[in-house]
């Protein structure tokens, strides 16, 4: 199975009712082509995906398929 970020991104902005505006200005870029651009690029960073994340409410959980242990990826105080 192929996950394609940027559409699961564009999904969570919907699930949340937000625009990229709203997105944009909540995750501290200037205006929402900067949201656009980072979304439509090839392969997002992952300081992009977490930082748009944040924005959303989100957190990255890593779980391990074995056991019950999880990794939460989160976006870094600046």
């Amino acid at each position: 199975m192929k996950t394609n970020i940027k559409e699961v991104l564009k999904g969570l902005i919907a699930t949340r009712g937000y625009n990229q505006a709203a997105v944009a200005k909540k995750a501290g870029w200037s205006n929402q082509s900067s949201l656009s651009t980072a979304i439509t690029r090839e392969n997002p960073s992952m300081e992009t995906v977490i930082r748009i994340l944040d924005a959303l409410e989100y957190d990255l959980i890593i779980q391990d398929r074995n056991s019950a242990s999880k990794f939460v990826v989160k976006k870094e105080d600046e």
